[in-house]
């Protein structure tokens, strides 16, 4: 207690200057984490919080309880993404991509509308076979009673179906998830199985196109090939030919040598329009417009037209090429070596120009997909780019064959001059021995890989393995009622803590005495609640009867002087007088608050009885002549009394207003009979101040609430110092700064706060022993406490 009358003397001290902290010591403080306050916020919305955990606990946890259980089921497939590198040679031509990536079959298991049917038709049939619709609840009938169609079934399986990878291993997990765990496993199952085939069947794609088109060059090649025979054997018959001199014989060998390379092109230029064909069908599956999609943008339109004219260049050179090659076929490939000069400048220019027509292919292809420039190389593609790419690559092909055919159709009628000068029947019969040899040689080879495209075709069993199939589960994943019930708490407590941190943020009432202090005002004492205090050693009662005489249990420092409450009053006492000197004349405080309710009455009263027990001739004045309570407190007569004395029904008679506490007088309210103000603020009351300052030492007025009517501010100018009460937890700071202003405008200044109400034991930092103390002689205190138990 002695800590307490040290600290609550600083206090008033430092109200002197102004109720602050100094300045070195605010910015210190400032950025610092008052975790007092925090625990203090905590406490004081415990019940928010609780009951905010709860709601939201209670709600999440009774959502989850509504909740169907969900079940999963896993199957896992190997993706062999090398790609078929020993595939025959025609099979190049038809194959989309050469070598395959886990992302891009993710993205057709994904997006695959071909294969999501499929999977669905297979688990009608799966579900009719058993017997069991009602336990695929994919099948369940839609909303206007009708059986759900395939696509429909489909549509459902993208729901309920995810893909993810096992990079490093090349394999996919194919997750199906359902309300019954039949379905889940039946679902993974036949997404697996489905998958499978579907990759067998596009392996076989690439090889029956490239099957179907070998067998058409077969039968082209052997009709040609009969078609010759008989020509030849009719020439042979008719023996008419003339034999051609050496001249003659090379300019013949050089246009059946041309025609061979024409032809050799054509064949390649219709390999690669049945290749595009291929590619664009496969486009349109995987979604159909997309082929007619791309438009051409005038930087595409550009690079067409510097590739187109590279293209023929080159064909033009290829062509002057082969003329050397048809008399020296040793000079392909050892040019440098074997050719004049002028085949090697071909040879060169040829090879700059093949690289220019690379760049601009590759610059092309990106536009057309519409790729970033500024990818990383290192990102694959995806299956639909590839597509397009390829496309791409195949109609610049054609373009460069084609270039190439009309290069040597070009080159071919130059010789029609010449050959016309020789005889036309052996001209005929040269020409047809030697597309006879060629055609004989074509159909041979033709034979040979048609023999390893079927062989590849039959043994291709497709990209795909099932590694794992699917199980039907028995625990469910979801919902994770544990789970959901924990974050339930954790989001109500969060939650919680938010509306206890925004009821304190937006709780402007005074809950601590240091508020007070914040608020620049001089705090001259915390007076605790007397609730806790009156239950224990007055069992709660409001009156209590000593020497005959009803006492209101707030008369603390009446009934039991030793007790930690009286100590407070009298501390108050010590820092008023502090703040008003007596200097040789009586001092006059005025007890208000701001409003109603805040406890000033007892106040008054409590200091009034601490004062006159130091000694000092005091009087307590009930200036509420409103709701006059003070006589209630001290158990006295209500009248006559300060009104009546106004008003000079009665005459001033300082000892007829003694109590039997030694020292203490009391006026009280009496009963008016005109409006308060007019009394209050009369030449009359100042008067009777001067009077009774002449008889006591100190005078105590309980006045009405500030802000409630104008009588706190008439009395408060007629005062040395005014005492404002303010609740613990009640009164608000806004209503205090009104009713300082509303002083201050009468230059009136609040001498000091009294923090009334306080709970000690709610808040640390300030401690109140109920139990100190001790009875030393028989007063107030010991018959108080005999009346109550008595």
């Amino acid at each position: 207690m002695a800590h307490y009358r040290h600290h609550s003397l600083i206090v008033a001290r430092g109200g002197q200057r102004g109720g602050l902290p100094p300045a070195s010591d605010e910015k210190r403080d400032e950025g610092r984490i008052n975790f007092a306050e925090i625990w203090h916020t905590i406490r004081r919305g415990k019940w928010i919080i609780l009951l905010t955990m709860l709601v939201v606990a209670g709600a999440i946890g009774a959502y989850t309880y509504t909740l169907p259980p969900v079940y999963e089921s896993s199957a896992i497939v190997f993706v062999d993404t090398r790609g078929g590198g020993n595939a025959p040679v025609s099979v190049a031509a038809f194959t989309p991509i050469e070598r395959r990536a886990l992302s891009n079959e993710l993205g057709i298991l994904r997006n695959s509308a071909e294969l999501a049917t499929r999977v669905a038709e297979a688990i009608v049939a799966t579900a009719e076979t058993a017997g069991a619709k009602d336990r695929f609840p994919i099948l369940a009938p839609a909303e206007d009673g009708r059986e759900p169609s395939i696509r429909e079934i489909a549509f459902r399986l993208r729901e309920r179906v995810r893909f993810s990878p096992l990079s490093d291993q090349d394999m996919i997990v194919i997750t199906a998830e359902s309300t019954t765990p039949e379905e889940a496993a039946v679902i993974a199952n036949r997404y697996a199985e489905e998958y499978e085939r579907f990759s067998r069947e596009r392996s076989r794609e690439s090889l029956a196109a490239a099957r179907e088109f070998v067998e058409k060059q077969v039968e082209q090649r052997r009709q040609e090939l009969e078609e010759l025979e008989r020509q030849w054997e009719a020439f042979a018959r008719s023996r008419q030919v003339v034999r051609l001199g050496p001249q003659g014989e090379r300019l013949v060998a050089e246009v059946a040598q041309l025609e061979a390379q024409r032809d050799a092109a054509r064949f390649q230029l219709e390999q690669e329009k049945s290749a595009l064909q291929f590619i664009e069908q496969e486009l349109q599956k995987l979604e159909p417009g997309l082929v007619d999609e791309l438009v051409k943008s005038r930087q595409v339109s550009t690079l067409e037209a510097q590739i187109d004219a590279l293209s023929k260049k080159i064909a033009e050179l290829k062509v002057q090429a082969e003329q050397y090659y048809v008399f020296n076929p040793k000079l392909r490939g050892n040019e440098e070596k074997l050719g004049d000069q002028q085949l090697v400048e071909i040879v060169r220019q040829i090879d700059h120009f093949e690289k220019q027509r690379e760049q601009l292919q590759a610059q092309l292809v990106k536009e057309m997909i519409g790729r970033d420039s500024q990818a990383p190389a290192s990102e694959p593609l995806s299956y639909v780019e590839q597509l397009r790419a390829r496309r791409i690559e195949k109609q610049l092909a054609i373009q460069e064959l084609e270039r190439q055919v009309e290069a040597f159709n070009q080159e071919l009628a130059k010789y029609e001059g010449q050959l016309a000068r020789l005889p036309r029947q052996q001209i005929e019969l040269e020409q047809l021995e030697r597309r006879r040899a060629l055609a004989e040689q074509w159909y041979t080879t033709f034979v040979q890989e048609l023999q390893r495209i079927m062989i590849a075709e039959q043994s291709e069993l497709g990209y795909v393995k099932i590694v794992s199939s699917a199980f039907v589960p028995t625990v469910p994943v979801r919902p994770n009622r544990a789970q959901n019930i924990v974050l339930g708490i954790l989001i109500g407590l969060g939650l919680g803590l938010g509306l206890a941190f925004l009821r304190q943020a937006m709780h402007t009432q005074l809950d601590d005495p240091e508020k007070v202090r914040e608020h620049g005002y001089t705090l001259l004492g915390v007076v605790p609640a007397m609730e806790p205090y009156i239950r224990k050693h007055f069992r709660g009662r409001k009156v209590v009867e000593v020497d005959e005489r009803p006492r209101s249990t707030t008369l603390i420092t009446l009934l039991d002087p030793w007790s930690p409450i009286a100590e407070n009053f009298r501390l108050i006492r010590t820092n008023l007088q502090q703040h008003t000197p007596a200097k040789g004349r009586a001092v006059t405080w005025l007890v208000t608050s701001p409003e109603m309710g805040d406890g000033k009455t007892v106040v008054a009263a409590n200091l009034a009885v601490a004062t006159a027990h130091g000694g000092q001739r005091t009087l307590l004045i009930d200036a509420d002549l409103r709701r006059p309570r003070a006589h209630e407190v001290l158990g006295m007569a209500d009248q006559p009394g300060l009104a009546e004395l106004l008003l000079g029904k009665i005459r001033p008679e300082p000892e007829s207003w003694a109590t039997d506490i030694p020292n203490l007088y009391f006026l009280p309210a009496g009963v008016v009979d005109q409006p308060p103000p007019e009394l209050l603020g009369s030449q009359r009351m100042v008067q009777v101040l001067d009077f009774l300052r002449k008889h006591f030492d100190v005078i105590v007025i309980d006045s009405p609430p500030v802000l409630a009517v104008t009588d706190a501010v008439l009395l408060a100018q007629r005062c040395e110092a005014t005492l404002m009460v303010v609740s613990a937890g009640r009164t608000d700071a806004k209503a205090l700064d009104i009713a300082r202003q509303t002083l201050e405008s009468v230059n009136v200044s609040i001498a000091g706060v009294v923090f009334n109400r306080y709970r000690a034991d709610k808040r640390k930092g300030y401690a109140y022993g109920y139990g100190y103390g001790r009875r030393y002689h028989k007063g107030y205190g010991y018959y108080a406490r005999e009346a109550a138990a008595g």
